[in-house]
Order: C-alpha cells, then sequence, then structure tokens
C-alpha cells in the first residue's frame, strides 16, 4: 500500500553530527565509552563499581570460558540490574523501512525512532531521544535530516505510553503526533492554511511546527538550510514477547505518515517524495538498561545496541 507524504528531502552528514539531547552533558561517543569501557583488544569489559572487586578467576578447566549468562557477549555490557517482569529502564528503538523517489529511481530508506522507556506494572512509557533518517542515495539525488536539540526536547515532552504485561507489550494502535493542533482529529486531513492555530511552534523558534536542518544533492547540486514541518504516525504494533533471559523485548509493527512541509529557508527544501512502507524489517526493539543509561549513550550506540536481539 502506498502512503503519501509530504517529505522533505535532504542531505547532512549524520556521521558529522555532535548531538545533544535528553538533557546530554556530554559528547554521545564519550558517554558509551564511559559506560561501556573497552579493553586493549577493544573488546566491550564490565565495569567495575566504587568499592567492588573485578573477577580475576580462571577460566574451568576446559579452558571454556562462555556461560549461559555471559555479560559483554552483546554489543554493550548487559548492566547488574532485575531481569524479572517489565519494571525498570529500557532503550528502545522503532524502526520504520520503506521506499522512496524523489528523483530517479525509487531508493530504500529507514526511519529510526529512539526512545529511553520506563517500565511499570501495566505500562511502558517512552521518552523520544532523536530520529535517525537513512536514505540511500542514488546517481542523481542523495538526502539527510537532522534533528535540533529544541525539537527534541518538545518532542521528549509528551512522552508515549505502551499497555504492557510482566511477559512484553500488548497489541495496540498508538498515534504519535509532531506540532499538530488539539483540533486536528487523528484521521483529519492536515490543514492546508499554515498558521500557529493549526501547526503549534513547539520548538519556539518562531516558526510553525518543528525545525529540522536539512540538505539536498540533487544532479550534483547542494542546498542545505531548515525545513519547518508537521507530521502524523500511525504505528501498529503486534504483541511483543520478552526474552526468555528477560533482556530484549520485540515485535513486529506496521506504520502510515502523514507529513507536511510548512516552510523552509531554502525554496528547494520544500520539494516532496512518495514514501511507500515495507513491512519487512518494520519493528520495535527494546533492550534492558541500568538508569545510567541516557540518551547519548543510545544516540552513540544505537547502530550496534541492538544486535543480537531475537
Amino acid at each position: 500500500m502506498k502512503t503519501r507524504m509530504k517529505f522533505a528531502v535532504v542531505l547532512l552528514s549524520i556521521g558529522a553530527l555532535s548531538i545533544g539531547g535528553c538533557g546530554w552533558d556530554v559528547d554521545g561517543a564519550d558517554r558509551m565509552n564511559e559506560l561501556y569501557p573497552k579493553s586493549d583488544d577493544g573488546q566491550p569489559q564490565d565495569v567495575i563499581e566504587d568499592g567492588g572487586e573485578e573477577d580475576v578467576s580462571n577460566p574451568d578447566a576446559t579452558g571454556d570460558d562462555t556461560q549461559d549468562d555471559v555479560v559483554g557477549t552483546d554489543a554493550n555490557v548487559w548492566p547488574d540490574v532485575s531481569y524479572e517482569g517489565i519494571e525498570g529502564r529500557w532503550a528502545g528503538r522503532l524502526v520504520s523501512r520503506g521506499k522512496m523517489a524523489p528523483i530517479g529511481d525509487p531508493v530504500d530508506m529507514s526511519t529510526s525512532d529512539l526512545f529511553l522507556a520506563q517500565g511499570t506494572e501495566g505500562n511502558l512509557t517512552l521518552t523520544f531521544c532523536d530520529e535517525i533518517i537513512d536514505v540511500n542515495p542514488n546517481e542523481m539525488f542523495s538526502t539527510s535530516t537532522v534533528t535540533k536539540q529544541a525539537l527534541r526536547d518538545a518532542i521528549a515532552a509528551t512522552p508515549i505510553e505502551l499497555t504492557a504485561t510482566a511477559g512484553g507489550i500488548d497489541a495496540q494502535k498508538i498515534v504519535w503526533r509532531w506540532a499538530l493542533a488539539a483540533s486536528i482529529g487523528d484521521d483529519d486531513d492536515f490543514p492546508e492554511e499554515v498558521t500557529l492555530e493549526n501547526y503549534p511552534d513547539i520548538d519556539e523558534d518562531t516558526f510553525e511546527g518543528v525545525t529540522m536542518s536539512v540538505s539536498v544533492v540533487a544532479f550534483g547540486s547542494p542546498t542545505s538550510g531548515e525545513r519547518y514541518m508537521a507530521k502524523r504516525v500511525k504505528f501498529d504494533l503486534a504483541a511483543g514477547q520478552m526474552s526468555g533471559d528477560g533482556r530484549w523485548i520485540t515485535g513486529a509493527m506496521t506504520y502510515v505518515v502523514d507529513e507536511k512541509v510548512l516552510g523552509a529557508s531554502v525554496a528547494m527544501l520544500e520539494m516532496g517524495a512518495t514514501i511507500t512502507p515495507e513491512t519487512e524489517g518494520t519493528l520495535y526493539q527494546f533492550r534492558r538498561v541500568d538508569d545510567q543509561f541516557d540518551c547519548a549513550a543510545l544516540v552513540a550506540g544505537h547502530e550496534t545496541l541492538f544486535q543480537g536481539a531475537p
């Protein structure tokens, strides 16, 4: 099923980004190293708490030092927390895959929405950290977007509430709204009139909607600037079961996106595209973390944190 959405096409190296969100006080990579230090051979190692003693015991007599529950076998060290029930802190991502065809042949794209989540009895509360959009370039076109601190703070101010049980997440539908007036229903068309009444300035930069840093390279000609937008995402989550070791909660999902470009600092950045959602690879994943794990660590490590998920 094809879904039309006004998607501002952009290119800016996400890797060059120095991110600061959710109250980040340090560089993301440094924060990851602090939380999950590595040994001289580059492998993850356990963090020794103040006053603790390092485990220097030898492997068993067979020479095999693996166990059924070894920390550090994942991309990062597993925390010393309870692995029972939904309660506690989780790092999560909702990954939406699709295709877009701004210029030339369709290209693959993915949107990873990153969250810190807090589990309580019956609920999992998701607080936004960042959105990472990856669009594979073709010979004529490439694009990327970068979120701003004010946008991240504005979206994080309204957490997403999921219903859950001790054993996982319930099947459910959620609607996630960015800079839409309460008068605009979940199934309403977006108003054509661009006003603060329709698209409130939730990141408080004087422009309607939220502002993103964007760039486009079309036919070898680069353009960069800012765009102002609003969007609504409808996620349909299948039930997700907790893994037997209590480390993961994963499940499939589908999505539909409506997005409106409200304006841009450069006219080129107002161009739209058609997005075709795909089901393969569209999913949600949560992994257990400790209370010190923050948005900086999640954003810096999101590409490896979810390796090994069921």
